[in-house]
């Protein structure tokens, strides 16, 4: 990473070959994450036409390792939901719109048959993140090609899921500090008490 110019453009096409000797050394999401990582670099790489077929069915190939890896192991939403962004991008690159569309739909159909075995808040909320995300980067590209139609009804679910994953993230921290704030405070309450004024932005102070 620390290289420049042809020397790094060598350690990345060297790159498999690595993560081939080091398979031992590392964990399967691990080995997923870096694989991902150089998936990218790779991909980077491609873009000039003298490097554009082998280097982007390299970088291909291992965007769907890691993918797969993170579907059989089942971490936390953020990893597959980038994985399948940048597996898109990569597959929208090298055989076209269609393709890369229908992997964002396959990944917003996985993401929401995750959601229903999913049973706390956060979790939903992750889940519903990782969905409206596949639909809003499909809508962004629909919206490149012209198919505004396609876009905005897209982008408007998108919006909407997004919506409701705030709502679940912030149930979920309202039942985790009500307890706490109660406690702290040497509150006896006679009844469970309701929670009013709620004041809270993304990434913000939360207040009620």
């Amino acid at each position: 990473a620390s290289a420049s110019g042809d020397r790094r453009h060598v350690w990345i096409r060297r790159g498999p070959e690595i993560l081939a000797a080091s398979v031992d050394d590392l964990s399967p999401v691990l080995l997923a994450d870096v694989k991902l990582e150089l998936a990218e670099a790779l991909h980077e790489l491609s873009k000039p036409a003298a490097t554009s077929g082998k280097e982007a069915e390299r970088a291909l190939g291992l965007a769907v390792e890691a993918r797969q890896v993170y579907l059989a192991l089942a971490p936390e939403a953020g990893r597959l939901r980038d994985a399948y962004v940048v597996e898109a991008k990569m597959l929208s690159s090298v055989r076209g719109l269609k393709a890369g569309l229908a992997l964002l739909a396959e990944g917003a159909t996985v993401f929401a048959e995750r959601r229903k075995t999913v049973s706390d808040g956060r979790g939903r909320a992750d889940e519903l993140g990782g969905e409206a995300r596949m639909l809003a980067v499909a809508a962004r590209w629909l919206g490149r090609a012209g198919r505004r139609e396609e876009a905005l009804g897209l982008a408007r679910r998108a919006l909407e899921l997004g919506e409701q994953a705030q709502g679940e993230a912030l149930n979920t921290l309202l039942n985790d500090t009500y307890p706490k704030a109660v406690s702290d405070n040497n509150l006896r309450p006679i009844d469970q008490g309701s929670i009013e004024n709620v004041d809270h932005e993304p990434g913000g102070d939360l207040t009620y």
